[in-house]
């Protein structure tokens, strides 16, 4: 026998998702299989997110979702997604128009998000805060929801998503999608 170990594939059965994870949303298999640290093949499971479920749905167009996946890949470039230590090498932008530098990198993504969430009344109306928890932070759009409350009322899950539709709208325009 080669010095190389043999590489096994793992069976189906070993690879099946719980039944609670089942519960939290759908799921797919990925396509391509995947080696993992014992050095076996396999084909792991996969959650859809909110955009991947709605546009399956045809709830929204291509253009749509581009532009979600655009706003949410600027917002985790902008490290905006998690609690994070300051880089200390990050030099302040000013954004003044005299001996002002222009924005790079995530400084650049920043604006760009924050500029986004203008164009979305900003992060205090119901379509900012849609943006910014569901396609920027990931959250599912029920959570999401239920955590919103305008003058006591809850926000109800066809009204989320009538405002998610309408800020992938909105940034479909502002992307130029």
């Amino acid at each position: 026998m080669s010095g190389r170990a043999s590489r096994r594939v793992r069976h189906d059965a070993e690879l099946l998702p719980t039944r609670e994870r089942f519960a939290q949303g759908d799921i797919v298999r990925v396509v391509e299989a995947i080696v993992d640290v014992q050095g076996e093949r396999c084909w792991p499971y996969r959650g859809l997110d909110t955009l991947e479920r709605m546009e399956r749905a045809q709830t929204i167009n291509r253009q749509e979702r581009r532009a979600g996946d655009k706003f949410h890949d600027l917002f985790r470039r902008a490290m905006l997604d998690r609690l994070r230590a300051a880089d200390p090498t990050r030099l302040p932008v000013l954004l003044n128009g005299n001996g002002g530098r222009a924005a790079d990198g995530d400084e650049a993504a920043r604006l760009v998000v924050l500029s986004a969430l203008d164009a979305l009344g900003g992060l205090q109306t119901e379509t900012g805060s849609c943006a910014w928890y569901v396609l920027g932070c990931e959250f599912p759009l029920v959570t999401w929801a239920v955590s919103v409350s305008r003058g006591g009322r809850r926000v109800s899950k066809l009204m989320a998503s009538g405002i998610l539709l309408s800020d992938l709208q909105i940034l479909r325009r502002y992307f130029g999608c």
